[in-house]
């Protein structure tokens, strides 16, 4: 049997090595598209208990890594906040203000 070395990127063993890695819902692998799995998982990394969670349509751009124009992106955005199917998440998409607002279903609202 021969021997394998992995270099895993700092920011995944930190992750590991701190144990802060995320519990991703069994819903997710319900999720057909790779850029829709990236929202949701964005989504899960910036919730911490709490009921929304706002970013501008240009980071989050961004932080999916996708290649399509953000023209193109915007498209898909509010394609996908119309659905508004994500498991534990809600989507949103503000026209005006160009922003992305995700709200957490869990949580009870306050009353």
């Amino acid at each position: 049997m021969g021997m394998i070395e992995i270099t895993l990127p700092d920011w995944l063993y930190q992750a590991l090595h701190k144990k802060k890695m995320l519990k991703i819902s069994q819903d997710h692998f319900r999720i057909r598209k790779a850029i829709d799995r990236r929202l949701y998982e964005i989504a899960r990394k910036h919730f911490d208990h709490q009921r929304e969670f706002t970013i501008a349509i240009e980071k989050l751009h961004l932080k999916t890594g996708s290649t399509v124009l953000l023209k193109m992106f915007r498209h898909n955005i509010e394609r996908l906040a119309k659905t508004n199917d994500f498991p534990d998440y809600g989507l949103r998409y503000d026209v005006k203000a160009d922003i992305v607002i995700f709200n957490n279903r869990n949580l009870i609202p306050e009353k």
